[in-house]
């Protein structure tokens, strides 16, 4: 059934041996899902990223009259062929982080009232690189204004079977245009700055392959630190921060 035939059906029936006739109304009521045309490409990303799949909205009617459809994404079991409902991922698009290398297999199945629509498959290859993890007190320091000598690392580094072949510093005055600074695994700041902050970023390239990867961007508050005094007859000097 289609949309078009939903409504109102008045039904008149005359018994060939009677002489009255029986008359009844039937509506007919159509549920409809109109889901995308999707026919994925399979991607090819480096483990650590985060990757969307996004076949479009879905649209449901009850007759003419749009409703409201509900979304599950699935995943293939990697050895079997059967398909498991992915934990939360009910909207009409799923961010896959990939966490982990291997081959992924996802389908979306849109349900509304007694209809149902499955997907095409999306393949997802997820191949081996490096990631950077950092602390929170690691993205965002704070330091005296107008100091040097303080050190950047690039946090805990999983290189997941990979060599890191070199490692790139950048540093910014505005978060957008970026500098290299630096070659070596950790970066120790030698210049000045007359400002309120300056940010960073460490890329790590592995020998073979493409998966780079660099850390979201470091921030180095500059505050200006009072002089404290310990006791004020001694005059004993301590930095305060």
């Amino acid at each position: 059934a289609t949309r078009a035939m939903a409504g109102a059906y008045n039904v008149v029936i005359t018994p060939s041996d009677c002489n009255s006739t029986i008359n009844a109304t039937i509506t007919v009521v159509v549920d409809d899902i109109g889901a995308p045309s999707w026919t994925p490409a399979m991607q090819t990303i480096c483990q650590g990223t985060t990757t969307t799949l996004s076949p479009g909205a879905a649209q449901s009617y009850t007759d003419n009259t749009p409703g409201t459809p509900k979304y599950q994404w699935q995943r293939r079991d990697p050895y079997g062929s059967s398909f498991s409902d992915i934990d939360g991922a009910t909207m009409a698009d799923y961010n896959f982080q990939a966490d982990t290398p291997g081959t992924y297999t996802f389908r979306r199945v849109t349900t509304y009232k007694g209809c149902e629509h499955t997907s095409d498959e999306a393949k997802v290859v997820v191949t081996p690189g490096p990631i950077q993890t950092l602390s929170p007190a690691e993205l965002e320091r704070t330091v005296r204004k107008g100091s040097t000598g303080y050190t950047l690392t690039g946090g805990s580094l999983q290189t997941n079977g990979t060599t890191i072949a070199s490692y790139k510093w950048e540093r910014s005055t505005d978060g957008s245009t970026w500098t290299t600074v630096g070659t070596t695994a950790n970066y120790k700041e030698t210049q000045k700055f007359k400002l309120e902050k300056v940010y960073y970023r460490r890329t790590v390239t592995p020998t073979v392959g493409t998966c780079v990867h660099t850390t979201p961007t470091i921030t180095v508050n500059f505050k200006k630190m009072r002089t404290a005094y310990v006791n004020p007859h001694i005059r004993t000097r301590v930095k305060s921060e």
